[in-house]
């Protein structure tokens, strides 16, 4: 650990409960970064932020009506990848979901519902065991909940409403979310292909773990656009661009676009 012991990551619409947050931390003699003290103009944020989220000891997101959504959702993706991108079970950076405002955890993009997630009123001391699992950096006991219908898919490909199942690949979610970078000084991508055997998981990767992430606008951070018209999913067949064309004309058709 090379920064300070925990990341609060929190929607500026908190920034009462975070306040309220980071002072019970700091009182348990903690050192928290909180950006309303550790940002200031100039800086590269993005860049700032990876930094802090890399040297931290343990990540603590603060979720309200506003969800994981722009910087918190920049944020979230960095101490994922931190966590995921582990060799040993050790050095997985520790992360505590906390649930204000009666939000519940259908708000958590799928990979966050991983974390066993607590409910805080924003204001009151938190539960003991949220504050020394902090400390010790040990994550909570997840609570098994039951589902509702199968938990797997068989041989078919995990679909869109699905990627709360969908396991095993986040790692690769995460980084192919970086590619799309249109920052100053990154090269454009504007073609990401997934290659693999029949089988091997490439719709599961592209429906279930990518695009449920590009819908609740997690390449904002790097492209500035949180919403994003998505055409398809399509099967290119023999005919790709034909296609592709028809795809295009029954968007447009939805959406009320001129053709």
């Amino acid at each position: 650990m090379t920064g300070p012991e925990v990341f609060l990551s929190y929607s500026h619409n908190d920034l009462a409960a975070a306040t309220a947050l980071h002072d019970h931390l700091v009182r348990r003699g903690l050192s928290v970064f909180f950006d309303k003290t550790e940002l200031h103009a100039g800086d590269r944020w993005l860049d700032r932020l990876q930094t802090a989220v890399d040297g931290c000891g343990a990540f603590v997101v603060l979720v309200g009506r506003d969800g994981v959504a722009r910087w918190v959702g920049a944020e979230t993706q960095a101490a994922l990848d931190r966590h995921f991108g582990a060799r040993r079970a050790g050095d997985r950076l520790p992360i505590f979901p906390v649930l204000i405002n009666g939000i519940g955890t259908d708000a958590l993009p799928a990979f966050l519902r991983l974390f066993q997630a607590t409910a805080w009123d924003g204001a009151s001391p938190p539960d003991e065991p949220l504050l020394a699992a902090i400390r010790d950096r040990t994550l909570l006991k997840t609570e098994a909940k039951p589902l509702e219908g199968p938990p797997f898919v068989g041989l078919a490909a995990f679909r869109t409403d699905q990627a709360h199942l969908f396991f095993g690949r986040q790692q690769e979610t995460l980084a192919a979310l970086t590619c799309f970078d249109t920052r100053p000084g990154h090269a454009a991508i504007r073609w990401l292909e997934i290659s693999g055997t029949s089988g091997s998981g490439k719709s599961s990767l592209m429906l279930a773990g990518l695009l449920p992430l590009i819908d609740q606008g997690w390449l904002w951070p790097r492209t500035g656009v949180a919403r994003w018209q998505r055409i398809g999913p399509m099967l290119p067949g023999v005919r790709p661009v034909e296609m592709l064309a028809e795809s295009l004309a029954r968007l447009s058709m939805v959406r009320g676009w001129p053709i």
